[in-house]
């Protein structure tokens, strides 16, 4: 298969296996994407990384970023510039250094290629994918870039930037003690044998600790069999759990992805996911039968959320960078009474979610995709692309770069009750 038919294959699957094919028909432009990879092959200039970035551009109609094309060869492209930004007001601020050793934490970006980043980001507002500062993504136009003019002290600096590789993140769940508060920090939910260790490890003080805030400012999505752990703890005695249902594609392409990312997940835990399980159930009893809601009431009823007295309250703290899994973990938490959530709106990236990997092994590539849809969306209640609000609005600044104001914030509120 060359590159051409792989990207029909690409138009194949948004068009019949992604979940939201219906509701976005039309939205896309096949013909105009290909008609540029033509032009590039026929004068032998289709190379790996511009198929990345056309297909990458073509994905974009569908403002689902559940949809990814990626490289699984050793020798792929770079695909970051060893830092992350913000935008706030006039400048882009640096929040995360991963690999690039020239800039620091809270470095100031007043220029990209000697343009100012309010007139850039006029012009490229399609790849920022927000009409909020705050909101933005960075990455695509930074890693398209030759150089940054940064400031300090007065003094502009012209940069030239180089590539890394993405850092991959591993799974990191930390809690720790803070003014008698347990402060919980997650970056994703993927690592069910973590989790698990985590909160035996710290069982009574989970048992016995009046407040809670866990920080799921970077998580980045995962399980939800997961975080379905902490619920006990998060909810009052005897709760009410409400879902707002999906249904699922169970097209034969999305059922021999799936099962194939099933069996592999289950294969690196310790004990088998019953969650997991469950779900198999149903992809074998639903297979090729289109769109479908799973039944999971006996799973349901076999793994109750008993909820518990303590803690007596729970503050989430949430950002743009929570998604997928994350996102559905605080619409499950916020329904509990003692659950306050502060920060900023999350990603957006979960009206559509369940992800399927087709894998094109000979061409080194994988494609992921959403596979199943939120019945909230027929109720004009989505969150995609505007995320979930927070009960209590943070807006970001500089200022978070110098401290963590959103934790402070929440032990504020602690305090005063």
């Amino acid at each position: 298969m060359g590159l051409l038919h792989l990207f029909d294959t690409i138009v194949e699957i948004m068009h019949h296996d992604y979940a939201g094919h219906k509701d976005k028909e039309g939205w896309d432009r096949p013909d105009y994407f290909r008609g540029k990879l033509e032009e590039l092959d026929k004068n032998d200039q289709l190379t790996r990384n511009r198929f990345e970035q056309i297909v990458g551009d073509y994905l974009l109609d569908f403002q689902d970023e559940h949809n990814v094309l990626r490289s699984i060869l050793d020798e792929a492209p770079p695909t970051s510039v060893g830092f992350r930004v913000r935008h706030y007001e006039e400048y882009l601020f640096v929040d995360r250094v991963d690999q690039e050793s020239r800039i620091q934490l809270g470095t100031i970006i007043t220029e990209i290629d000697k343009v100012r980043i309010n007139v850039i980001a006029d012009e490229m507002r399609r790849y920022l994918k927000s009409t909020v500062p705050e909101r933005e993504w960075w990455e695509s136009i930074l890693l398209e870039a030759k150089t940054i003019t940064i400031e300090k002290d007065g003094t502009k600096t012209l940069v030239e930037l180089s590539h890394y590789d993405n850092p991959r993140q591993p799974s990191n769940y930390v809690v720790e003690e803070k003014e008698g508060t347990l402060l919980f920090r997650f970056n994703d939910f993927i690592d069910l044998n973590q989790m698990k260790s985590l909160l035996e490890t710290h069982k009574d003080q989970l048992n016995s600790t009046y407040n809670w805030i866990i920080d799921v400012r970077e998580c980045r999505g995962g399980s939800d069999s997961v975080y379905h752990l902490l619920l006990d703890g998060i909810f009052q005695p005897n709760p009410t759990l409400t879902h707002d249902g999906m249904l699922h594609l169970c097209t034969e392409r999305n059922y021999h992805n799936r099962m194939t990312t099933f069996k592999k997940f289950n294969n690196i835990l310790e004990s088998p996911d019953l969650f997991i399980a469950a779900f198999m159930i149903q992809m074998d009893v639903n297979r090729g039968k289109g769109f479908v809601q799973f039944d999971f009431s006996e799973f349901n009823e076999d793994n109750p959320i008993k909820g518990s007295e303590l803690p007596k309250r729970v503050i989430l703290v949430i950002d743009k960078f929570c998604g997928s899994s994350g996102e559905q973990f605080v619409l499950d938490a916020k329904q509990s009474t003692k659950v306050t959530v502060i920060g900023r709106p999350t990603k957006g990236v979960l009206d559509y979610s369940n992800q399927a990997v087709e894998i094109f092994k000979h061409e080194g590539y994988e494609f992921v995709y959403a596979t199943s849809r939120s019945n909230r969306i027929d109720r004009n209640e989505g969150i995609d692309f505007n995320g979930i609000n927070p009960d209590i609005y943070i807006k970001w600044t500089p200022e978070h770069l110098r401290k963590d104001v959103d934790v402070e914030y929440a032990l504020q509120l602690i305090k005063n009750g």
